[in-house]
């Protein structure tokens, strides 16, 4: 299964991700709708056509939770077209950190 990393997420932030999707037929194909395995992430443009041999973004927002988990977050995301197929599913995955966390490894990053 394919995933999209966004990286170092504060709490209760809001990130926006972007899922590439290329189109291999011949055919325009419209994803009709999606589903998250959590509400920390909600689809944006949709429905998108997508045109033959093209390619389409799907936009992922996502929020971070309150609570800080122990192991990064990690979310099942799927897909439905019109063209009959199979969902098109990915993963999106996030590392949870506290907002001090986050203020103090920016700092660090610009040499403060």
């Amino acid at each position: 299964m394919e995933s999209i990393d966004i990286g170092k997420v504060e709490a209760t932030e809001e990130r926006l991700a972007a899922c590439k999707i290329q189109n291999y037929s011949f055919y325009d194909v419209q994803i009709l709708g999606g589903r998250a395995s959590c509400g920390c992430a909600v689809l944006e443009n949709i429905p998108l056509t997508i045109p033959g041999f093209g390619c389409g973004v799907v936009n992922i927002r996502f929020k971070g939770p309150k609570k800080i988990p122990e192991k990064p977050s990690r979310h099942t995301i799927m897909l439905f077209s019109d063209n009959g197929q199979e969902p098109i599913i990915f993963a999106i995955t996030a590392t949870i950190i506290e907002r001090k966390a986050a203020k103090d490894i920016k700092q660090r990053e610009e040499g403060k």
